[in-house]
């Protein structure tokens, strides 16, 4: 088991990257292969950023040497990835080839902004990967904005209103699509997230009882956050 109590001393900063969080097929068209929460309660092998979050309060890493690196552009499926160049996966072909959004996975403003306020709350920031690939040609026609996504992610980790584009809209989790018991799956999951911090963060207190006061009342802050940010 790695032992992040030296390593806290030894780097600058820890960089997780989600690029090969979840392999792109139906499952993650919209709402993109990072998810949040899980697109399909049914399926046990889909990574969440939720379940992420549990296995990193889990490791005692220091918060503010934590930095996400979201990919801002679309994902490919396997078979697409071999026609396409690199240069093309881009939200500037996605938005201008209807084709495109029944086989390639995409964030959009609501998941953007998610992941900017996930960033914030478990990282001390984000990187942007690939953010010359989002909109090049403006076609997507966001207020002729073509590093879009970054800025959706950005606003969401600045606690910023969400900047919304009609090409990039529509939350997965929100979608009429999702069954009464989905639904209550992906409120669960979220729950059992916020549980879990005030769990790790409170034995942790406790082993420094009575002396760290300090720390009982930033848990008291973070839980209040959690409730504004998930509930």
């Amino acid at each position: 088991m790695t032992n992040f109590v030296l390593l806290n001393d030894a780097v600058d900063y820890y960089l997780f990257g989600f690029e090969d969080f979840n392999e792109c097929n139906d499952k993650f068209l919209n709402g993109g292969t990072t998810p949040l929460v899980t697109p399909d309660p049914a399926d046990p092998n889909i990574n969440t950023l939720v379940r992420f979050s549990i296995a990193l309060l889990g490791a005692p890493i220091l918060k503010e040497k934590i930095y996400l690196e979201y990919l801002i552009k679309p994902t490919l499926n396997k078979e697409d990835v071999l026609i396409t160049r690199g240069c093309e996966r881009s939200y500037t072909e996605y938005c201008q080839n209807p084709n495109y959004k029944n086989t390639w996975c995409v964030d959009n403003q609501d998941t953007f902004y998610e992941k900017g306020q996930f960033a914030a709350t478990y990282g001390h920031g984000f990187v942007a990967k690939d953010i010359d690939l989002v909109d090049r040609d403006f076609k997507c026609e966001c207020d002729s904005n073509m590093f879009v996504t970054f800025y959706m992610v950005l606003n969401g980790f600045r606690g910023d209103n969400m900047m919304t584009c009609s090409k990039i809209s529509g939350s997965v989790y929100a979608s009429k699509s999702l069954t009464e018991s989905q639904q209550n799956f992906v409120k669960i999951e979220k729950e059992l997230n916020a549980i879990m911090i005030s769990c790790n963060q409170i034995s942790s207190i406790l082993n420094g009882w009575p002396e760290n006061k300090n720390a009982i009342n930033e848990l008291l802050n973070h839980t209040g956050h959690l409730k504004k940010t998930y509930v």
